[in-house]
């Protein structure tokens, strides 16, 4: 997951019959809407929280971080950590916007769910109802697309960082082999998400950003989250960095500006604090109804990858002091970080880095002691 991209193309659409999902999947992980009584972080929390992030942004040599956690969709903790451009020493802050990357599928799914929330598309339809020509778009279902399990080959294993345009790109992901057959396997791929964004251009009428800003971004009120910049060109956002033999360093200004290039895969920039605000919107069903929500929370029965409990419509699932957690990593020149939620106790957890070396393993680490010192609160016992 090094690399995420996503495309704004406008094409038509024309609706036919409905496909269909051969393989069973295992029971939603959905949370009821039901409203969390108030709860706050103890100082004693807030401080072991801050010393985990102070701890890992040393030992990995990152130039800036943001945290925060959200409870009820409240912030609770937000804090900055170094620097969002070092040069000029600009610090890190709760506001600092940052590339999300692959985070961003949560936002494509979710537009997806939509459409079919509004009869406009249906996640069992095969690719080829919406994407004639698509190659192995009569095999594949848009809900494969969603999770993972299309047998999609990786566009950027194909094109260099010069290529990355937008009619490459298309060019590229319709006519993709198959790496196994549709349904049979999970393997993370980001082409299935330029074939997302393409099914909500076709299912919608509008150019992928356009329905991102109108029907998602705008809604929720999330001021600070843009598609189709670079984190560099906005007044609060950071630089991307990397860490080479324990220095860190500034990423090449030329790969950094492929972030423009504005793909459903990772075109998404944002703060810690809007993506609580986005995290709890989707969490009680105020972005999908609930019935879509179960569809987004229901792992694929193909296990792999990342997240054991499996992986659902752009979010992966594991458990944390025996709660389910729901959340996903991004990667991409310069940027790093996870977005986590327990959404049985409307607890978030963001982290958003501006440094790509951030080690995976350090990253899901981090965040996940974080959730566990948040549930280990007085609020920890409230079942929702």
């Amino acid at each position: 997951m090094s690399k995420h991209i996503g495309l704004s193309l406008l094409v038509s659409l024309s609706m036919v019959a409905l496909g269909c999902q051969s393989a069973s999947p295992p029971p939603a992980q959905s949370p009821t809407a039901s409203q969390a009584p108030q709860a706050t972080l103890t100082p004693s929390q807030a401080a072991a929280i801050d010393a985990l992030v102070r701890k890992t942004v040393r030992d990995q040599h990152i130039a800036g971080a943001s945290l925060g956690v959200g409870i009820n969709g409240v912030a609770m903790f937000a804090r900055g950590y170094g620097y969002r451009d070092l040069a000029r020493r600009l610090p890190a802050t709760p506001t600092t916007v940052y590339n999300i990357a692959s985070m961003s599928k949560q936002f494509a799914a979710a537009s997806i769910l939509l459409l079919q929330q509004e009869h406009k598309l249906n996640i069992d339809d095969h690719v080829s109802k919406y994407l004639p020509g698509f190659a192995h778009g009569d095999e594949i279902t848009v809900r494969q697309v969603l999770n993972h399990t299309s047998g999609l080959s990786d566009y950027l294993d194909q094109l260099s960082d010069n290529e990355l345009r937008p009619s490459v790109v298309r060019a590229t992901v319709y006519k993709l082999n198959l790496l196994f057959p549709p349904g049979t396997k999970y393997e993370y791929s980001n082409s299935n998400y330029i074939v997302a964004g393409l099914i909500v251009e076709k299912a919608s009428g509008m150019p992928y950003d356009s329905f991102l800003r109108t029907r998602i971004i705008a809604p929720l009120g999330l001021r600070q989250t843009t598609v189709g910049t670079t984190p560099l060109s906005l007044p609060q956002g950071s630089i991307g960095y990397t860490a080479v033999n324990g220095k860190t360093v500034p990423v090449d200004p030329g790969a950094d500006s492929a972030a423009v290039l504005d793909y459903p895969d990772g075109c998404v920039n944002s703060t810690v604090l809007d993506l609580i605000t986005w995290d709890d919107a989707l969490d009680t069903g105020r972005v999908i109804d609930q019935d879509m929500l179960e569809l987004m929370f229901t792992p694929s029965p193909q296990k792999g990858g990342d997240w054991p409990k499996g992986y659902g419509l752009g979010v992966g699932f594991e458990s944390v002091a025996g709660k389910l957690e729901v959340g996903h990593t991004g990667s991409w020149t310069g940027f790093s970080g996870e977005n986590a939620t327990l959404p049985h106790d409307r607890v978030a957890v963001v982290l958003l880095t501006n440094t790509y070396s951030f080690d995976y393993a350090a990253k899901r680490a981090l965040v996940q002691q974080i959730l566990a010192t948040v549930v280990a609160g007085p609020h920890s016992s409230v079942k929702i």
